[in-house]
């Protein structure tokens, strides 16, 4: 993988990102690492093997698995998930899935960078991969 840093300011300007929140200025938030995870199993409970440095991607799988959660149960799973304070939480197809309110309320509390793509979530994927490679 190697060494290297690259602001989520360079990653927003080269792959379709709108910012939903920002705890600092994109330009002083890095990406250290050029892997990308969706949290799917971490959010059904499963924290082994987490790596927090990655970006953390919510596609449709993800945002449907957590609107099916009563409320309280949902907030506990994305807290744990913005308390890892990984560089940003992304959410795809922003044309047809909005953060749910409490992921506003969890990246601001915990300073994490919230953003949104109208891309799919493969395509998302890869155009950041492509990027951070």
């Amino acid at each position: 993988m190697g060494n290297f840093t690259v602001s989520l300011k360079k990653l927003t300007e080269k792959v379709s990102m709108d910012v939903v929140y920002t705890p600092q200025d994109l330009e002083n938030i890095s990406v250290e690492i050029a892997e990308v995870n969706r949290p799917g199993l971490f959010l059904a409970g499963y924290y082994d093997y987490f790596d927090k440095l990655r970006l953390q991607i919510m596609g449709l799988a993800e945002m449907n698995f957590l609107a099916g959660l009563p409320e309280e149960k949902r907030r506990e799973r994305l807290d744990q998930l913005f308390r890892q304070q990984p560089p940003a939480v992304i959410v795809g197809r922003s044309e047809e899935l909005e953060p749910f309110p409490e992921m506003l309320e969890l990246a601001k509390k915990h300073g994490v960078a919230l953003l949104r793509s109208n891309e799919t979530t493969c395509t998302l994927m890869g155009s950041l991969i492509r990027v951070l490679n």
